[in-house]
């Protein structure tokens, strides 16, 4: 009797589609760029307007490459969301580690960042590093939105369902979002950044998804935005 076939894991075969689909993309990539740039160094120095027109579109071109570059990466790690290494932590000491990393950023803007850390949230079972991840992008997001000088962000985590889930809660005092915006906040390719590639919070909603969890944005124009996290202490359900 002939074996059935095995049970494909449709996350790990995105993974490796989209692993393939990178290096296909990439090599010929970066032999574009490098002509780019060797061209751009022929041309730094240019004597005539001719000449100037033609070191800017070589500029150009170098710029989209990169954010080619930037957008294979962000499709990448879409895909590599499901490639997960549980492992215990401290969530609090994670989210303070993602804080100290951006605080530079916040003080370069004059924003100030509010912390209060529930010691009950304590340890959970998740991937470190996605979970690092997601909270960097989402308080990039919150920085971004914010003007200099004007905002705060407040970071929380906490617990509920008699401490088996740990939340941990990002709000900003940026300027919010409509409803219509907020339906799509999380739809893949859909962005309101100029030069945004839409996967960032896609991949974001991806990663909690994999890891066990729930993910939520409240929001409204004019009275900022809150992100919730809500994770199962005892990690991805086997």
């Amino acid at each position: 009797m002939p074996e059935e076939n095995p049970k494909i894991n449709p996350d790990q075969e995105l993974s490796q589609v989209a692993r393939g689909l990178a290096h296909e993309i990439r090599t010929p990539l970066s032999t574009v760029k490098m002509n780019i740039d060797l061209l751009k160094e022929e041309w730094k120095n240019p004597k005539d307007e001719r000449e100037r027109r033609t070191h800017n579109r070589l500029s150009l071109l170098a710029d989209e490459v990169r954010r080619i570059q930037d957008i294979v990466n962000l499709f990448l790690n879409f895909a590599r969301a499901g490639d997960l290494k549980i492992e215990e932590f401290d969530v609090n000491e994670l989210v303070a580690e993602v804080l100290y990393f951006v605080d530079p950023d916040f003080r370069e803007k004059k924003l100030a960042i509010s912390r209060l850390f529930d010691p009950a949230a304590g340890i959970i079972r998740a991937d470190r590093d996605k979970l690092k991840q997601v909270l960097l992008n989402l308080i990039t997001n919150s920085l971004q939105a914010m003007d200099d000088g004007v905002g705060e962000l407040f970071v929380r985590t906490g617990v509920k369902d008699s401490e088996r889930r740990v939340i941990i809660e990002i709000t900003d005092t940026g300027p919010g979002m409509s409803a219509d915006l907020l339906g799509k906040a999380f739809q893949a390719y859909f962005s309101t950044k100029k030069g945004g590639s839409g996967l960032g919070l896609s991949i974001v909603r991806r990663i909690v998804h994999q890891l066990g969890g729930d993910i939520k944005i409240e929001s409204e124009e004019g009275k900022g935005t809150q992100v919730i996290i809500s994770l199962r202490r005892e990690g991805p359900a086997e």
